[in-house]
């Protein structure tokens, strides 16, 4: 009884245009990484010739009329929409993508972003076939991008996928077949009308076919030592349904880094040829560097035959932290009542250092005279930089009442909460100027 009151109140909600596109209960949000250029980064798809999809789609009963060379309308989305809902035939591979500009993202990289593709009624199904179902992506999404892009595909072949059903409940599309399809002229896209048009030539249906799919992740130390040498690991698996053959991994060697072993290096590029990857395999491939900064990779990815590619989605950072020394020095004996001066020497033996500030604490009963800039007692210097291998000192004077100067306070700090501490205590004896101690006795003159 309580499934069919639930029956009954579904179907009333439709004919009120309330239910559009729910997303599934057991659905966990999908963010469109891909759209920030941080997508899992599983090239290649199960769809088409190469691998490539595009989302835009035309009806069954179109495709069965047409024949190769007729022309077609491949924005033939679902016109039966409840009032307020705007459906032009666009598709989202991700049901969470619902802007121009995950639109736009999925024309501009069209294996990057099919790589996340959800059914909305199975969101464990990430492998597009036939009889799967793709959210639709609504309106007109008639965006200056939008339209260059598609400029772009004036010429070219390229697959779409075919609808004969639609879920009213999911707003998606349910597959039935691939069309292979041509954009002849510009004049063909219209997208500022409210019924848009993409008028195409039909080329003839497209079977589905089996592709590679792969990801490539790498990893390597958070931290290293300067000029010691450093191994990233990048790994590359095949997860489709198909070996994937002729595989090349490149990896784009990072500013301040020196290559040392590992792949093949041409000018500032480690590359590896794999003849094979076959599904569900992995595989692992090395280098190995050295450097005098922090360095920043995510310039690496792979390819195979077929048009398959995969770019790597994580960022790998090491730090390489500044090693910083300082050494103070100054007169064994002055003499009082004169300026003291003394030298701070800073020397960087690690990864660049960056917002360094010297500081040195005026003994007990000194009078700063100069040198550095002086807030209570203490005098410092800020240098933006230091390289590794570089020195740089830094002199300031002093006047005592005491007899004995003795200073240990100084140290240098860096970014990174990098510093370092003086170690040496500097003693200063202070003597009598001769001339305050001379005296002079009487001259008497006899006559």
């Amino acid at each position: 009884m309580r499934s069919l009151l639930n029956l009954i109140l579904v179907i009333d909600l439709l004919f009120l245009g309330i239910i559009y596109r729910p997303l599934p209960a057991q659905a966990a949000p999908r963010q469109p990484d891909m759209l920030s250029k941080t997508s899992p980064s599983l090239g290649g798809t199960s769809t088409g010739p190469d691998c490539l999809l595009y989302p835009m789609t035309a009806k069954q009963t179109v495709i069965d009329s047409a024949a190769p060379g007729d022309t077609i309308d491949i924005l033939g989305g679902f016109p039966e929409l409840p009032a307020g809902n705007v459906d032009r035939g666009w598709l989202a591979w991700d049901p969470q993508w619902l802007n121009v500009s995950d639109l736009e993202a999925e024309l501009q990289y069209p294996q990057l972003s099919l790589s996340n593709y959800t059914n909305p009624l199975d969101p464990d199904d990430h492998i597009l076939n036939t009889g799967d179902y793709v959210a639709s992506l609504p309106g007109n999404n008639n965006s200056t991008t939008t339209r260059a892009v598609l400029h772009t595909l004036v010429g070219q072949e390229i697959i779409i996928p075919v609808w004969d059903n639609f879920s009213l409940p999911y707003g998606a599309y349910q597959i039935s077949s691939f069309a292979r399809v041509r954009i002849d002229s510009p004049s063909n896209i219209n997208l500022t009308t409210s019924n848009p048009t993409i008028l195409a030539t039909y080329l003839g249906p497209v079977t589905v076919e089996q592709c590679p799919y792969l990801s490539l992740t790498k990893s390597g130390p958070v931290t290293a030592t300067v000029e010691r040498p450093i191994t990233y690991t990048l790994t590359l698996t095949n997860s489709g349904n198909l070996t994937a053959t002729n595989l090349v991994i490149t990896d784009a060697i990072p500013a301040y880094a020196t290559y040392v072993d590992g792949g093949t290096r041409v000018g500032k590029v480690v590359s590896w040829t794999i003849p094979s990857l076959s599904v569900g395999s992995s595989l692992t491939r090395m280098f190995t560097v050295t450097a005098t900064r922090t360095i920043t990779n995510k310039d690496y990815r792979a390819g195979a035959e077929g048009n398959i590619s995969t770019t790597g989605d994580l960022t790998v950072t090491t730090v390489i932290s500044p090693d910083l020394t300082i050494t103070k020095t100054g007169p064994v004996t002055a003499t009082a009542g004169s300026p003291v001066t003394y030298s701070l020497v800073v020397t960087n033996q690690g990864g660049l250092a960056t917002n360094m500030v010297i500081t040195d604490t005026l003994p007990a009963h000194a009078v700063y005279v100069s040198g550095g800039t002086l807030v209570g007692s203490v005098v410092s210097w800020t240098i933006p930089i230091l390289e590794f291998g570089e020195s740089l000192s830094r002199t300031f004077s002093l006047t005592s009442t005491n007899l004995t100067i003795i200073n240990s306070d100084y140290g240098v700090s860096a970014d990174g909460d990098v510093c370092a501490m003086g170690s040496i205590s500097v003693v200063t004896a202070l003597v009598p100027d001769d001339r305050m101690s001379q005296f002079y006795l009487p001259l008497i003159l006899k006559e």
